[in-house]
């Protein structure tokens, strides 16, 4: 790393210098955790406390036109929740841009659902999307 920037020897630095802060967490199987974080381990283990759980439900009915598909989103939050690591992707401070996290989640659509690029274009996150791509061409972050 960066021997200019204090305190960061090393990439779990990154999450050590977030404790006790609201941290976003995205999981497999395209659930998204948002909450402070308490305690980790080199398994990325966490323990997260006021934890706003996002859960995207893809719907693809098989009688539908071809790109036609619903998300769904459900939510649910909880006091103390423990993450098992191997579930984990990503781990970055919320105070990042909450449309960030929105382009995150789409390119991973994309990835994890190769064939189903023009369903996952459709499924992109709308006026979000277009704000987003706004955002980013403004902040010198490559934009598809």
């Amino acid at each position: 790393m960066d021997s200019t920037t204090p305190g960061i020897q090393e990439p779990f630095d990154l999450i050590r210098l977030s404790l006790s802060e609201r941290v976003f967490v995205k999981l497999r199987g395209d659930r998204e955790l948002t909450g402070v974080l308490h305690a980790y381990d080199g398994h990325m283990n966490l323990i997260l406390s006021d934890v706003e759980e996002t859960i995207m439900i893809v719907d693809h009915p098989y009688e539908a036109p071809e790109g036609q598909s619903t998300v769904n989103v459900a939510k649910r939050k909880m006091e103390m929740l423990f993450v098992r690591g191997d579930g984990v992707i990503l781990v970055s401070s919320s105070q990042t841009h909450p449309r960030i996290h929105s382009y995150r989640t789409y390119c991973t659509r994309s990835h994890l659902h190769p064939g189903h690029e023009k369903i996952t274009a459709n499924i992109s996150y709308g006026a979000d999307f277009a704000a987003l791509r706004q955002s980013l061409s403004s902040s010198r972050l490559p934009v598809p």
